[in-house]
């Protein structure tokens, strides 16, 4: 009996030494295993790592909490481990930029916030990721509505197309350019659908074909002689291009 009380007593001795006091297990799983976690506790209990753990014990969710706000750097991970969103917050408020990346691990958005913001909407622009490598540079408001001229661009950064939002929907010219810069597409949306004429180009810059368009579907197809376009594109392009280098500065 006395031998028992003893091991007992190691056994404690032992559990509490190794306990962290700075870290205080909030909920957890059905399965017994820890839900939630307030790690680096600090003495007021104010400040600490939030952290989220999976029924499997895998890290889910991830950042810091002063005096009961998201403050600095916070992350999310899908539940086989790879990362899956990264966000900057201070105040409680999503600021700087928000990452996000698919179940592969690459990075398919990035919203670059000009004004801090609570929810999943915030004020900026957004870049969409193609295959980790092509994207698109879209404004958005408060609300997530898309407004302003887009660019999509290349692996090496090229601009390859030039387009504009209105409320949501493509409104106006887009402008689509070959790798050497000259111009391949030009055409207009109405109410997010091609519009009236659009041209093709050859590599060179010659114009090769008129598609006549009506709410989205091409009704005739020409080789008639083109007149004037080069003043067209150059006084819509050089505005948009202005643009562009303004945001991206």
């Amino acid at each position: 009996m006395k031998k028992t009380i003893i091991i007992l007593q190691l056994f404690t001795i032992f559990i509490f030494s190794c306990s962290n006091p700075n870290e205080e297990i909030i909920s957890y799983w059905e399965n017994n295993n820890p839900k939630e976690i307030h790690s680096n506790l600090s003495n007021k209990g104010n400040t600490y790592t939030y952290i989220l753990k999976n029924k499997n014990g895998k890290i889910i969710t991830k950042g810091k909490i002063e005096n009961g706000k998201q403050n600095g750097e916070w992350k999310w991970w899908y539940n086989n481990g790879i990362i899956k969103d990264i966000a900057y917050l201070n105040n409680g408020k999503y600021t700087n930029k928000r990452i996000h990346f698919n179940e592969k691990g690459d990075t398919n958005l990035i919203e670059i916030i000009s004004k801090p913001c609570y929810g999943t909407c915030c004020l900026g622009k957004v870049i969409y990721f193609e295959n980790n490598r092509r994207f698109l540079i879209i404004p958005q408001n408060e609300e997530g509505i898309k407004n302003g001229i887009c660019f999509q661009l290349n692996e090496q950064a090229d601009t390859i197309a030039i387009f504009e939002y209105v409320n949501n929907l493509k409104q106006g010219t887009r402008i689509e350019f070959f790798d050497n810069g000259n111009v391949s597409v030009i055409g207009k949306y109405q109410d997010d659908k091609e519009n009236g004429k659009w041209i093709l180009f050859y590599e060179n810059g010659n114009p090769k074909i008129i598609d006549t368009y009506k709410n989205g579907e091409i009704i005739n197809s020409s080789t008639e002689e083109i007149t004037s376009i080069e003043f067209i594109l150059k006084e819509d392009y050089e505005s948009k291009l202005e643009y562009y280098q303004k945001i991206t500065r």
